[in-house]
């Protein structure tokens, strides 16, 4: 029976050589391979940099082949290996004895080169001023209509960054199926979507480890509320997971998770007032304690710090810890507006 194209309902009975007839049984089929919600956790985590080509509308806006318009690379290599490619394809023309290629000077004006050296400078000069400065993320303005990856190609997932992997203190209480799911990175502010199945679904969350122990405990998870809140309403916290989709027709879909609930905390070396110096961690503990603004006659920021275990260390610590790869630093003020540092 084909599976999901088989879903809906059928009726059958049995029915021998001698005509004899069971009754009619209907039965719902209702076969799921996925319940939508392990694509956009997968998805939600991506880099908070990229390089941005803007291809011009001269020479790229050709009618019939036009590719104008920005694209977001995941590194410079990407981004100036995508510019020549398409600069190559749009305005290159390689003759016995030398390319046809714009003018170094006139970017409107096309020239025969027959010096390898000459040309290349050209070449590169338009190339790199098609690749701007590196991007930083800013919250709720990150939308990226072309997206290219390291084979450049479009590719609306290339800035994703899914790098988790289990701890060994973790592997050796699991099976080797649960070894062998996907893990990923969730934001704490991603809520479960129900898929609206004919059957009724559910969402359980068996807690595998914290950042050091593993241990157990598992609880229900509702559908449109933020999963870090629910986390800590039902008396866990940051960790590994196991999350099982369900419905009652028998579907499950599972895969690990890793909740980061904790905010990156920042380590700084002050000079006080009376010249006197000290090592600082502002963390939300501090910060909440603390009214009104900090002074200092001098303030050296020496580490950002938001950390998880490192798998093949662990439990030598500190050595054992690694930080989270997403973690950008935002300042205001002073002239400075919303300047962001990764």
């Amino acid at each position: 029976m084909p599976k999901e194209s088989g879903n809906g309902e059928w009726r059958f009975k049995a029915k021998d050589t001698a005509t004899n007839e069971s009754d009619t049984y209907t039965v719902v089929l209702n076969y799921m391979q996925t319940f939508g919600n392990q694509e956009p956790i997968r998805n939600s985590y991506i880099s908070n940099y990229w390089y941005d080509v803007v291809l011009p509308t001269n020479p790229f806006g050709v009618d019939g082949k036009n590719i104008a318009g920005t694209y977001a690379a995941p590194n410079y290599e990407t981004a100036i290996a995508f510019a020549r490619q398409k600069e190559w394809e749009y305005r290159v023309t390689e003759r016995d004895g030398g390319w046809q290629y714009v003018s170094l000077t006139n970017g409107n004006a096309f020239q025969f080169y027959t010096d390898k050296k000459e040309f290349d400078t050209a070449f590169d000069k338009y190339t790199k001023s098609y690749v701007k400065e590196r991007s930083i993320a800013k919250n709720g303005t990150n939308n990226f209509s072309k997206i290219i990856n390291e084979d450049l190609h479009e590719d609306s997932t290339a800035l994703v960054r899914q790098w988790l992997t289990i701890p060994n203190f973790i592997k050796s209480n699991l099976s080797d199926e649960i070894q062998d799911l996907p893990i990923y990175m969730l934001r704490p502010d991603y809520c479960f979507v129900d898929p609206n199945f004919p059957s009724k679904t559910g969402v359980r969350f068996s807690m595998v480890a914290d950042d050091m122990y593993t241990t157990s405990g598992e609880f229900e998870v509702e559908y449109g509320k933020k999963i870090g809140d629910q986390v800590l309403a039902s008396g866990y916290g940051q960790g590994y997971y196991l999350v099982t989709e369900y419905d009652n027709a028998g579907n499950t879909e599972q895969y690990l998770i890793y909740l980061d609930l904790k905010s990156p905390s920042l380590t700084v070396n002050v000079v006080n007032g009376d010249n006197t110096t000290e090592k600082i961690v502002f963390d939300e503990d501090l910060v909440g304690r603390q009214s009104g603004l900090f002074r200092y006659l001098s303030f050296d920021m020496a580490q950002i710090n938001d950390w998880r275990i490192k798998p093949d260390i662990w439990p030598s610590l500190p050595e054992g810890l690694e930080g989270d790869y997403f973690v950008t630093l935002k300042i205001n003020g002073r002239k400075m507006n919303d300047v962001s540092y990764v």
